[in-house]
C-alpha cells in the first residue's frame, strides 16, 4: 500500500515552465499546486497559465490547486523626464505621485516616514510619547548651545564625510558642530546638498588650520595614520595637538533622532579641548 503523501508540492509557473508539455512534467513529477507570480507579467499572461494548468488538470483527472501570489506595497520611482544621477551625500527629496517638482523623485507608492513626521502629528499610534521624545531632545539642544555659547573661543572644527574626493560635512553636520560649540571652517558649504559641492582641497583644509578634525567615511573606517600622513598635513594644529576623531556614521550621517547622539559625542570632544 502506497502511504498518503501529506506534503504538497507547489511549482512556480514561468517563461520556462508554462508550456503544455512542462505543466504535464511537472504534474507527472508530483506537482499539486501551480504558483502565478503576480508580481511579474499582465493578467492576460496569468489568464493563460491558468488555462493551461485547467487543461492538464481535466488531462490527468486530479485536481490541480493555483495559487495566486500578489505583490505588497513597493516604492517605485515614477516615470523621469531624464535621468537623475544621486551622487554620495547628495540629498533628494521623494514625493508623492503627481506632487514631485522639478528635482524631485516622483514616488509612484506614497510612504508615510514616522521621522519625517514626528515634529506634526509624531510617531505613528505613539503621538504623545513622540511629542515627549521632541521635546526632550529640543531641551537637550537647548541646554548644549547655552552651555557652549559662554566660551570665549570657539575651535575650528573640520568635518570629512569622504577622504578621496575630501568632502566636508552636510548641513545638519555643521548645525551639530555649531550647537556643540565648534566653528566649522567650511560653513559656507553647507547649503550645498550635493556632495559635490561640498568637495574640498588639501590646501584649503591646511589654509585654515582646523584645530579638531572629525571624521565619519560612511561606514568605512577612518584611517588616521593617513590623515597625518597627507602632504602638509603634520603642520595642522588638529594633528600636532592628535585631536583627529572619528564620528560613527549611525550618529551623525542620516537626519534623525539618532542625531543626538552625534550632538553629544561631538560636544564632549569640543569641550574636553576647550576644557584641556
Amino acid at each position: 500500500m502506497t502511504p498518503e503523501r501529506r506534503t504538497k508540492i507547489v511549482a512556480t509557473l514561468g517563461p520556462a515552465s508554462e508550456s503544455p508539455e512542462q505543466l504535464r512534467a511537472l504534474v507527472a513529477a508530483g506537482m499539486d499546486a501551480a504558483r502565478l507570480n503576480l508580481s511579474h507579467g499582465t493578467h492576460a499572461d496569468h489568464a493563460e497559465r491558468a488555462r493551461r494548468v485547467r487543461e492538464v488538470e481535466a488531462e490527468v483527472g486530479r485536481p490541480i490547486a493555483l495559487i495566486g501570489d500578489l505583490q505588497g506595497p513597493k516604492l517605485r520611482i515614477g516615470e523621469l523626464a531624464e535621468p537623475v544621477i544621486l551622487t554620495h551625500g547628495e540629498q533628494q527629496t521623494n514625493c508623492a505621485e503627481d506632487s514631485a517638482t522639478d528635482g524631485d523623485l516622483d514616488i509612484a507608492f506614497g510612504l508615510l516616514l514616522a521621522d519625517a513626521q514626528w515634529g506634526s502629528s509624531g510617531a505613528i499610534d505613539y503621538h504623545q510619547a513622540a511629542r515627549d521624545v521632541i521635546a526632550d531632545m529640543r531641551d537637550e539642544v537647548r541646554q548644549v548651545r547655552e552651555y557652549s555659547a559662554v566660551w570665549p573661543d570657539r575651535p575650528r572644527v573640520y568635518f570629512e564625510e569622504w577622504m578621496d574626493p575630501m568632502i566636508s560635512g552636510i548641513r545638519w553636520v555643521s548645525e551639530l558642530i555649531e550647537i556643540a560649540g565648534g566653528r566649522d571652517i567650511f560653513a559656507e558649504l553647507r547649503p550645498e546638498g550635493s556632495a559635490q559641492g561640498r568637495v574640498v582641497t588639501s590646501e584649503q583644509v591646511l589654509a585654515r588650520d582646523p584645530q579638531i578634525i572629525l571624521a565619519s567615511w560612511c561606514g568605512k573606517p577612518v584611517d588616521r595614520e593617513a590623515i597625518v600622513g597627507r602632504p602638509g598635513w603634520d603642520r595642522l594644529s588638529a594633528v600636532k595637538a592628535g585631536e583627529i576623531h572619528e564620528i560613527a556614521g549611525e550618529d551623525v550621517l542620516s537626519p534623525g533622532p539618532s542625531l543626538m547622539l552625534g550632538l553629544r559625542r561631538i560636544h564632549e570632544l569640543i569641550q574636553a579641548f576647550v576644557s584641556g
